[in-house]
């Protein structure tokens, strides 16, 4: 079924086939699929992983993620009566009602007897929406944004494309290359080993639902520690219709479908986006504005969700991606490429088993992903190019989890990753390499301490040995709620493309070591706020960065290098008036201490201020979002006797919605502007990003049965 909706030339067929599906062949499960949701907690506030859910009265059931988060079983209503149990704890059981939207669950502890050893089964995870430093979830009016939007609200992100809808886009984070930060879906590692790097253009936009955001990686399950990671959470339940269209000839289109057969959760995701990309754009070197062609951007995506819950001890989790991209490729603004274009797909599943029991939490986890590239260049003037890359990584994780005492669970992973990479430019590469964690954690009451240590081979190329410590304490107190330290240290091996890119690899690059320090406060000001602040200094050996060489680029060792700085989150929840906002700001003071033309000079693409303001105002049936976000400016490319610099660049978003509700469902009219001043501005030396743009959005969701 899924090879035929994937490789069938009449996507567009299929898509609107599963509209009609939503619509006739599952009346029974309709609902609007935004209520109903909300996190699980202990008696200290830890989240607690993998909390069977039974909906008595439906006879439903499904279970919270790793995270503690969880989405009620679709069908839910006002009255049902909900049945929240899990090995450890006492069972809890409320009766929701129609206004239910965000549920706080607090499990109380149930010591489990284990042949004269007391265990409580607390089992927290340190990179867990609790002990996140931040987490941002979309909402009506901010469905619209696209990635840049969404993503830059994370401080210290910096996202670079490659101009407009159709550019490759890379997020990285404290000035760091992008192959630093972690990008999750699911628990999912999809780094491509090619580059390193995730483009996230290939995620559909309605595809991701919110992003957490951990400033360290204290519990690795893919290799190495990072700077950070970001875990993107899918779309939630629903049965919805979304059509839109925008300015410089862009539409899109998708359909959401839910439904439950018994333990059995089926999501599917569906839909199409096309911009024909033009726009005016002004060239620097003959300070002329013209019209950037070739820019046109299709995507097809599909997608599925499975989760079950076999019993309240064991679960199964599904997902599987498919997007397929058709772009144009501009070119820089002053030597543009008319007759380039480059096809990419994208193919992730994953697999997840889980079990728990009186010994502790487990699981195995299987990933496998695919993508192939095919980028084609028919200039008047040189050579052409036709250059094809395919690269396909499996990857199985698994972790146990054994209670030893109610203070002390330590938690072992062992994880084996396959590369494969075979390219027309650089040939065929394989890598296989073996990770094994053993994480230590001692809680007692208010306090944690968590030491990681972690061991990663690969025959022939790398054997390394990495640590990290964080240990942190909640304060009772009126303004202080917790402080964390962490202390540590990461490597990164060469990607493919670093080593054997044709021209430009070097294959006697060195693997980059870095180590880390930060301390975390989360401190409550006002009722209804927090503010976490973040200090940090990081120290580089070999930072891999791309630096022109003659007539090409080529990947150099940056021998010495440091970042210092900090980050400030203030977030504010309206009680009595619907209004949430928060500020966000990150200074980072990045240097090159290497010798050469760089010396003790920022990082490339490195700002050293950066920050925004994200509000929400929401009366009765309107809906209002604005979002400014400031990046100061970043050193493009060194040079004598000046640097090029990008400019520093402040853009506007804003969005308001109003919604219907009727007797057949809930109608929502979107409308957004995005760089609301027009600002002309780059992430990328010579590739200009769009100006103003205008869009309008109309989202059907079927009403609840």
């Amino acid at each position: 079924m899924l090879n035929f909706i994937i490789k069938s030339e009449s996507f567009r067929k299929q898509f609107f086939l599963l509209l009609l599906i939503t619509f006739v062949h599952y009346p029974s499960y309709l609902h609007s699929g935004y209520n109903f949701h909300g996190y699980i907690i202990d008696n200290n506030h830890h989240s607690i992983s993998y909390v069977y859910i039974n909906n008595i009265t439906k006879n439903i059931q499904t279970i919270s993620d790793e995270f503690g988060n969880f989405t009620l079983p679709n069908s839910s209503s006002g009255g049902d009566s909900i049945l929240f149990s899990r090995i450890g704890y006492h069972n809890f059981r409320i009766q929701i009602s129609d206004s239910t939207t965000n549920l706080i669950i607090n499990l109380i502890p149930n010591p489990v007897n284990l042949d004269a050893v007391t265990v409580e089964n607390n089992f927290n995870k340190s990179n867990s929406s609790q002990n996140s430093f931040m987490e941002i979830s979309k909402s009506i009016t901010s469905s619209s944004m696209e990635h840049r939007q969404f993503f830059s609200s994370i401080p210290g992100a910096y996202l670079k494309s490659y101009g407009g809808s159709a550019g490759i886009t890379t997020l990285s984070m404290d000035g760091a290359p992008g192959r630093h930060t972690k990008i999750q879906i699911e628990g999912f590692d999809v780094t491509n080993s090619q580059n390193g790097q995730v483009d996230i253009s290939q995620l559909p936009t309605p595809f991701i639902n919110n992003i957490i955001y951990n400033s360290y990686q204290n519990n690795p399950e893919n290799g190495q520690l990072s700077d950070g990671s970001i875990e993107i959470k899918p779309w939630q339940n629903g049965n919805s219709i979304a059509i839109g269209t925008g300015s410089h000839g862009q539409w899109n289109a998708h359909g959401l479908l839910h439904f439950q057969k018994k333990n059995w959760n089926f999501n599917i995701l569906s839909g199409k986006q096309y911009n024909k990309g033009n726009y005016p754009a002004k060239n620097p070197i003959s300070d002329k504005t013209i019209n950037r062609k070739n820019n046109h951007f299709t995507q097809d995506f599909f997608s599925l969700r499975l989760n079950s819950c076999f019993s309240n001890s064991s679960f199964l989790k599904i997902l599987y991606l498919f997007s397929k991209q058709e772009r144009g490729v501009a070119g820089q603004i002053w030597s543009p490429t008319p007759e380039s274009f480059r096809n990419d797909d994208l193919q992730i599943f994953g697999a997840n088993y889980g079990w728990i029991n009186k010994f502790g939490t487990g699981q195995i986890r299987m990933l496998t992903r695919n993508s192939k590239d095919h980028y084609v260049n028919k200039p008047q003037d040189g050579y052409p190019v036709d250059s094809e890359h395919k690269v396909n990584t499996t990857n199985m994780i698994l972790k146990q989890q054994i209670i030893l005492h109610k203070y002390f669970s330590p938690l072992f992973i062992f994880d084996i990753k396959h590369d494969n990479m075979m390219s027309k430019d650089a040939g065929e590469h394989n890598r296989i390499a073996y990770n094994s964690t053993v994480n230590l954690p001692l809680k007692y009451k208010l306090f944690e301490f968590d030491p990681n240590f972690n061991y990663s081979q690969s025959p022939d190329l790398f054997t390394e040995e990495t640590w990290n410590l964080s240990s942190s304490i909640t304060i009772p107190s009126r303004f202080t709620k917790k402080i964390t330290f962490n202390i540590g240290e990461y490597f990164h091996y060469p990607s493919f493309n670093d080593l054997y890119w044709q021209p430009g690899g070097n294959e006697n690059l060195k693997p980059e070591f870095t180590n880390n320090l930060s301390l975390e406060f989360i401190l409550n000001i006002i009722q209804q706020s927090d503010l976490k602040i973040m200090l940090y200094q990081k120290e580089s050996e070999n930072l891999i960065q791309w630096m022109p060489s003659q007539s090409y680029w080529l990947p150099k060792n940056v021998k010495n290098s440091v970042r210092k700085g900090g980050k400030f989150i203030y977030s504010f929840r309206g009680d009595k008036i619907p209004f949430n906002c928060f500020f966000n700001y990150s200074y980072n003071y990045s240097q090159d201490k290497s010798k050469g033309i760089s010396h003790n000079k920022i990082l490339r693409y490195s700002p050293r201020h950066s920050g925004g303001i994200n509000m929400e105002f929401n009366p009765g049936n309107w809906k209002f979002h604005y979002q400014i976000q400031y990046t100061g400016e970043r050193i493009a490319l060194y040079s004598w006797p000046n640097d090029v610099i990008l400019p520093e660049l402040i853009e506007h978003f804003v969005s308001f919605a109003y919604s219907w509700n009727m007797n057949f469902g809930k109608i929502t009219i979107v409308n957004s502007i995005d760089n609301l001043t027009n600002e002309r501005y780059e992430t990328i030396r010579g590739y200009p990003e769009p100006g103003r743009v205008v869009k309008f959005n109309l989202i059907y969701e079927l009403k609840k049965k």
